[in-house]
């Protein structure tokens, strides 16, 4: 599961902006890289279940949880890498 973190790390340090995580459950997982770029996180999802079991924060991630569809959502800023984790 974590065999892509090296690339995802790379990835987000070569990114100039937010970093989005589709389908990101209760936020557990968090984008590879974020902690060392200090790059917002904005996960996405539909479950209010999941979303409500909001992770424990990590220490040098900006964690922004939003309720919403990855097939049709909006963001206020734009995303300088989209993350869609399959497991």
């Amino acid at each position: 599961m974590n065999a892509d973190t090296p690339f995802l790390r790379r990835l987000a340090r070569e990114a100039g902006g937010a970093l989005v995580e589709l389908a990101v459950g209760n936020g557990a997982r968090r984008h590879p890289g974020a902690r060392e770029t200090g790059r917002r996180v904005i996960g996405i999802d539909t479950s209010p279940a999941m979303l409500a079991q909001r992770a424990r924060p990590m220490a040098g991630v900006d964690l922004d949880l939003r309720l919403s569809d990855m097939r049709d959502f909006a963001l206020d800023e734009p995303a300088a890498l989209n993350l869609l984790p399959i497991c």
